[in-house]
């Protein structure tokens, strides 16, 4: 009994203990995005024409964190595939698209996170984000620049005060436009509503 609660005692200190007394941390991460899904909604005029959904997803991204305080910002570029699992044509029998020519989709994406640290300075820290940026659609029929907003929580664990591991997962929405063809119609502008939401994994140094 009293070996366990030694043990216990020791696990408790690693995992609450500080780190760090610096005020001010920066931090790279490296991470991989093995799970999500896409979903990819073209509308016109206020109705749906054509709806898209891509699992299979896969993601990388590098991202710089700086922290002082608890308050939090983090610059992230990523890059992610995913591949085409269904599609609705809900263009009441108009031919927009050519569901032959459909491509898997890559997403190339920056953002721009603000946030607050929860646990700040301790070797088990949780950052949660809000932010904006931008994604770049490519896959046909999606050739696109869409405006993004997101949100994403990382539980990080530190092994010193120099590097560590993290998990998390978040999600983004976001919107453009582009110019389509149909069979009764010439060029029209639709909407474009994309959704991605993911799990992470990586791990991070202290620079």
């Amino acid at each position: 009994m009293k070996k366990l609660f030694t043990i216990t005692s020791l696990l408790l200190v690693i995992l609450v203990g500080n780190i760090s007394a610096q005020e001010k941390v920066n931090n790279l991460y490296i991470g991989v995005a093995p799970i999500g899904s896409s979903k990819v909604n073209f509308s016109k005029d206020g109705n749906s024409i054509g709806k898209f959904t891509y699992n299979s997803y896969f993601g990388a991204s590098v991202s710089y964190e700086h922290q002082f305080n608890g308050v939090v910002t983090l610059s992230e570029l990523s890059f992610a595939k995913a591949k085409l699992d269904e599609y609705d044509n809900l263009s009441q029998n108009i031919l927009i698209f050519n569901p032959e020519d459909f491509d898997d989709l890559n997403v190339f994406s920056f953002m721009q996170y603000g946030g607050k640290t929860i646990f700040p300075k301790k070797r088990v820290q949780l950052p949660i984000f809000i932010g904006v940026g931008a994604d770049y659609l490519w896959g046909d029929p999606l050739h696109n620049l869409n405006f993004t907003v997101g949100v994403k929580a990382r539980l990080k664990f530190y092994f010193n005060s120099k590097i560590g591991i993290f998990i998390g997962g978040g999600g983004k929405y976001g919107f453009g436009s582009r110019s389509i063809k149909s069979n009764s119609y010439s060029k029209k502008n639709a909407s474009i509503g994309e959704a991605i939401f993911y799990g992470e994994g990586g791990f991070m140094i202290t620079i």
